[in-house]
């Protein structure tokens, strides 16, 4: 790493008040990490787990008839309320035959919306593989897939690190200084971005390992090694690949995506030459699109940097392609044009 380059990051990374900022945001991020990782589901998470049991511990050409004889029995004891209300109305039945019935019906009515979790995950295993056929508790890893999102929190650290690293100078009003040196047109501007893609990627690493600390805290890793597709109510479409797997690459494309947004941070700073303005600008271009994703054409939302740091462009294999080449394209794209109107002005 040369000297200049150094520099750079040294200047981005020594301001103390920013750090005392960054300390106060991360602790704050990840106690809201804490209680927004959590399992969020219209059933209860308790008998979901006791329905995988059952299922785990069942051979495979019979869990079919078990799935079909749980779900007319829960269906035969709803669907009797009516009529037994009725028959203990008449005096048909007794008392305590009525409590008996109004137990079960209790517990089936609890059971159902579980049991129609298990279905719907039952009907998808039958479209897979049979050695992907694996029932395990997912709810919890399904809690982070849904928490992996969109990071206002590193978008906030994106702006407060890396736009000083062209707005220094032109605030400062010493750019035209800068540009009449050996090293202030080409050099100076290659070390700066150079700078600030190294920061982001710490930065967006740091944020990364803090997410998967607090999901092993609260979660544990045990079952990172099944298959991504097994997850309930996944769209992914990748074939032989494992949760954890699919973590690396999410990580790896998410890191990626925000070297990409360090460049149009970059990009805006020369262009705009103000902190605040440059501020406004990348949340306008960056979140834009992505906010209007129903009101845009497909295929602007499927290369703009704000889909990419949301994480929905993985969904199947060609789109790790897709994400590759949007990542090339941006990057490319900024650096280029940054350039040219930092040695312009």
């Amino acid at each position: 790493m040369s000297g200049l380059i150094k520099s750079e990051m040294y200047k981005l990374l020594l301001d103390r008040k920013k750090w005392l900022l960054i300390i106060i945001a991360f602790g704050i991020k990840c106690t809201f990490a804490f209680f927004t990782m959590r399992i969020n589901v219209g059933f209860s998470a308790g008998i979901y787990r006791e329905y995988i049991n059952i299922l785990s511990e069942t051979p495979e050409e019979n869990r079919g008839e078990y799935i079909e004889k749980e779900k007319c029995r829960l269906e035969e004891i709803i669907s009797a309320k009516a009529q037994t209300e009725s028959d203990y109305h008449n005096d048909i039945i007794s008392l305590d035959e009525f409590k008996a019935y109004m137990n079960s019906y209790y517990d089936a009515e609890h059971k159902q919306p579980a049991f129609e979790a298990i279905l719907e995950k039952y009907q998808r295993y039958s479209e897979l593989p049979d050695e992907e056929r694996i029932y395990y508790y997912d709810l919890d890893i399904q809690a982070l897939l849904g928490y992996l999102g969109f990071d206002y929190f590193l978008f906030l650290f994106a702006v407060i690190f890396i736009v000083p690293c062209f707005c220094g100078e032109y605030s400062c009003g010493i750019h035209p200084l800068i540009s009449v040196t050996e090293n202030g047109r080409g050099k100076l501007y290659f070390a700066k971005i150079t700078a600030a893609i190294f920061v982001m990627a710490i930065i967006s690493l740091m944020f990364c390992t803090a997410d998967f600390a607090i999901y092993g805290i609260k979660f544990g890793f045990e079952n990172c090694g099944m298959p991504i597709q097994t997850v309930r109510r996944t769209l992914f479409n990748f074939p032989a690949i494992s949760i954890a797997q699919y973590l690396v690459l999410n990580t790896v494309i998410k890191v990626l995506f925000d070297v990409c947004l360090a460049t149009v941070i970059c990009l805006m700073s020369v262009l705009l030459k103000s902190a605040i303005l440059t501020a406004f600008a990348v949340a306008a271009a960056v979140l834009m699109p992505w906010l209007m994703n129903s009101l845009l054409p497909q295929w602007i939302n499927r290369i703009s940097v704000g889909a990419g740091l949301s994480g929905t462009l993985l969904t199947c294999s060609e789109n790790v392609l897709l994400a590759v080449l949007s990542i090339v394209f941006h990057m490319i794209i900024t650096v280029m044009l940054g350039y040219i109107l930092w040695c312009r002005t």
